[in-house]
This record gives C-alpha cells, sequence and structure tokens, in this order.
C-alpha cells in the first residue's frame, strides 16, 4: 500500500481530540512537572542545589531576554535619541 491510498483506508487512525485538548494535555503535563522532570530534579541535588540551579537558569533567562530586547529595540528604532 502506498502513503496516498493509506490515509484513506479503513484501518487509518481518525484524530479524536482537537488543538485545544492537545494544548490542555500539554499544558498539564507542564504544570504537574512530569515532562521537565522537577520531581527528579528535587530528589537528585536536593533543596539548595536545585534552587541555586533554578536561580542561574532564571538568571540566563532573564539575561537573554534582556539581550534581545536590546537588539530588536536598536534596530527596529532607527533614530531613537537614547
Amino acid at each position: 500500500m502506498n502513503a496516498s491510498n493509506s490515509i484513506h483506508s479503513p484501518d487509518a487512525l481518525k484524530p479524536v481530540l482537537n488543538t485545544l485538548q492537545l494544548w490542555g494535555m500539554a499544558v498539564g503535563l507542564v504544570i504537574s512537572g512530569i515532562y521537565f522532570g522537577w520531581s527528579f530534579g528535587w530528589a537528585t541535588a536536593g533543596t539548595l542545589g536545585f534552587t541555586i540551579t533554578a536561580l542561574f537558569i532564571v538568571f540566563g533567562y532573564v539575561y537573554f531576554c534582556m539581550t534581545v530586547h536590546k537588539r530588536v529595540n536598536r534596530t527596529m528604532i532607527p533614530f531613537d535619541e537614547t
């Protein structure tokens, strides 16, 4: 059976979830921590180690956002006086 016939075959999988339901499942996985392994991080590194690591990641994320903001602001407003 070739690829064009497999879509219309009687045993082909049919979508049962819509986009909103898939999005809800993904958000639920992230919030619960299963997808990112928060439980494993807490168990392995302990409270202090995990907090230090989380603060390091937060610092990197904030630094990244500020760098991107400065770069976009500089290129998008060519006649800025500041």
